[in-house]
């Protein structure tokens, strides 16, 4: 059995920039820091942070687009992608993402302002959002429930 899920927790590195697709498909890339705090042998608090890159799709890149800031907390849920391209020098790079299936927000940092509303978003703030790419919106049907 194969499994490829990414579940972390940690805080926007910069303010979110949606752009679309030639489509119509709204995408964003953004990055998460990720801080490790441990003791070592003597007692000395060490900290370490990783910064992942992160695509979000869809209602989902619409919605971070709509709510999210710089420093806010967001925790994702997702699958690991590796991407290859010739930089202009001719020598091959790797790109790893998170393709982000759900998300949700944490705390904002203290002062921040909520970004300008797009006329498109809901009045409601979401707190839990799950991709429709993987079919994680299918809808339940009660005559499907066997009692």
């Amino acid at each position: 059995m194969n499994i490829n899920k990414i579940q972390a927790s940690g805080n926007l590195t910069k303010q979110p920039e949606m752009r679309t697709t030639q489509t119509g498909t709204a995408v964003m890339s953004f990055s998460l820091a990720v801080n490790r705090t441990w003791k070592d042998k003597q007692g000395v608090k060490q900290e370490e942070v990783e910064f992942i890159n992160c695509v979000a799709w869809g209602q989902i890149a619409i919605i971070i687009n709509g709510y999210a800031v710089k420093g806010q907390n967001l925790y994702i849920e997702g699958r690991m992608k590796t991407s290859n391209y010739k930089d202009t020098s001719g020598i091959t790079r790797y790109k790893t993402e998170v393709i982000v299936s759900e998300m949700q927000f944490g705390q904002k940092p203290k002062g921040a302002e909520a970004p300008p509303q797009d006329e498109n978003m809901g009045a409601e703030p979401v707190d839990n959002v799950r991709s429709e790419i993987d079919g994680a919106a299918d809808e339940i049907n009660v005559k499907d429930i066997p009692f």
